[in-house]
């Protein structure tokens, strides 16, 4: 197989071109082909990760959850896609973590050394007709905004940049109603997982990425805007579906999709049933 991988100089922790040599040994003996290309920005690298089908049977994508979304959210422009690889050079490498790859670049190239490769649901929110793929999770209210909102502290201070950002909120009241059936209910945030974790945090270790099901997770409990209601895993609506309509009212009503900032409304999350084939640990 050959295989394309691409990194970014402007994202992750570190910067990932000290690496090359060492990912270029490692896979070279995996595929027949290993070229690797560093985009100027998301833009280009979205252009590339849509055509790599053309030449590629693998794309291999080194970043952040936001680059792991942009990826998926390019080769689902096709119904040929190449098998995606992913090495975590993020902040909390929540995508990763559903394919058992930890924040370490050397976990990353063993799951894809095993060639173990599995397919995988994706998660699709539809808002004012504009649709996106996610391959964890989506949420609004609380919380959801804190990977965007510390975009400018997450180089310097990692997950602590989420932490604080996650404790200035605890003591910040915001209350949004939501609607799935026939009443609004209140509550702080809600989300939706296609994988088990969110924030570094198995939420939910039963939540399966090949069920074809999504999971939504609402808190019934106000402490705190109802994340006491996680930590003591009581008082939490749940729902498994592979469609759930939404209706959202509150001061602020903006989706987060895989820690990036999407549209403010009303949405339709489906399941995008084995829609992407990937390299998994187990």
């Amino acid at each position: 197989m050959k295989a394309l991988l691409l990194y970014s100089k402007a994202s992750g922790r570190r910067d990932f071109s000290r690496y090359l040599s060492y990912v270029h040994k490692e896979l070279d003996s995996v595929f027949e082909t290993i070229d690797i290309v560093c985009p100027e920005s998301q833009k280009e690298a979205f252009e590339i990760e849509k055509n790599a089908h053309e030449k590629y049977q693998v794309l291999i994508v080194v970043g952040g959850d936001g680059t792991f979304n942009n990826a998926i959210n390019a080769v689902m422009q096709n119904e040929e896609r190449p098998i995606i690889g992913y090495i975590n050079n993020g902040t909390m490498g929540d995508a990763g973590r559903s394919f058992g790859v930890t924040k370490n670049i050397k976990s990353g190239i063993k799951v894809i050394k095993r060639q173990n490769i599995k397919p995988c649901d994706l998660g699709k929110i539809t808002i004012d007709n504009e649709s996106k793929y996610f391959s964890y999770m989506t949420a609004v209210g609380a919380f959801s905004d804190i990977s965007y909102k510390t975009k400018n502290h997450k180089k310097s201070l990692g997950k602590l940049s989420y932490y604080f950002e996650a404790i200035r909120q605890v003591f910040k009241k915001r209350v949004i109603s939501y609607k799935i059936f026939e009443d609004f209910s209140e509550t702080g945030f809600v989300m939706i997982l296609n994988g088990p974790y969110v924030g570094g945090f198995k939420v939910d270790k039963n939540n399966s990425m090949d069920d074809g099901l999504m999971e939504l997770f609402a808190s019934k409990g106000k402490a705190f805007n109802g994340l006491w209601s996680y930590v003591t895993k009581k008082n939490v609506y749940k729902l498994a579906s592979d469609r759930i309509e939404i209706e959202v009212k509150g001061e602020d009503t903006t989706w987060c999709i895989d820690g990036e900032q999407f549209k403010s409304g009303n949405a339709v999350i489906e399941t995008e049933k084995l829609a992407i084939r990937a390299f998994f640990k187990q």
